[in-house]
């Protein structure tokens, strides 16, 4: 497939997952016929959910794991997206990857990401799978599966109680310190 051409469909993808959600899931925008899906594609959900902790640090890296088998009996070409809130974690916007997989074979797409902002509370984490169609120009993309998973915390570096303990243990040494000086002198 033409470079440009894989290039304007993920840019026309992008834009309309993020924009339109419908209630059985995404579908890139258009109405699929339930009954002509069949499973191409699959993520393993066990292995992306263990990459990702549930309690993260601000400005530390991570590696989103993300292990996609091509269950279909014919060579195919997959996207990879990855949603993660934005506000929170890097990158702010839904990243995407694609893939090409021959028949059975399972390949481990690799995201990294970066808290950007500390937090408590539930953050989502989610990986979708869509197949590229080369058959059907007006519904290029084809959900095939997805998993999530949530991050709890996000704390900074040094949280308050870190600073609140360094900052007593150096009162104390400074105290112990000048107790220790005056002794000498006298």
């Amino acid at each position: 497939m033409n470079d440009k051409i894989i290039k304007y469909k993920i840019i026309i993808f992008s834009i309309l997952t993020m924009l339109t959600v419908t209630s059985s899931g995404f579908n890139a925008g258009f109405p699929l016929n339930e009954t002509n899906i069949t499973k191409q594609g699959e993520i393993d959900s066990d292995i992306f959910e263990r990459s990702i902790p549930a309690h993260m640090t601000v400005g530390k890296s991570y590696t989103v794991q993300v292990p996609v088998k091509n269950t279909g009996e014919s060579p195919a070409d997959f996207i990879v997206l990855l949603i993660t809130p934005g506000e929170f974690i890097y990158p702010q916007y839904p990243a995407e990857k694609e893939v090409h997989l021959e028949r059975q074979e399972v390949k481990k797409v690799k995201f990294p990401i970066t808290p950007i902002k500390p937090n408590a509370g539930e953050l989502k984490i989610t990986v979708r799978l869509f197949v590229i169609s080369s058959t059907q120009p007006f519904i290029p993309f084809k959900e095939l599966d997805s998993a999530s998973k949530s991050v709890y915390r996000i704390k900074t570096a040094l949280s308050p109680e870190d600073i609140i303990t360094a900052f007593v243990a150096i009162l104390i040494i400074t105290v112990f310190i000048v107790l220790s000086m005056k002794r000498l002198k006298s």
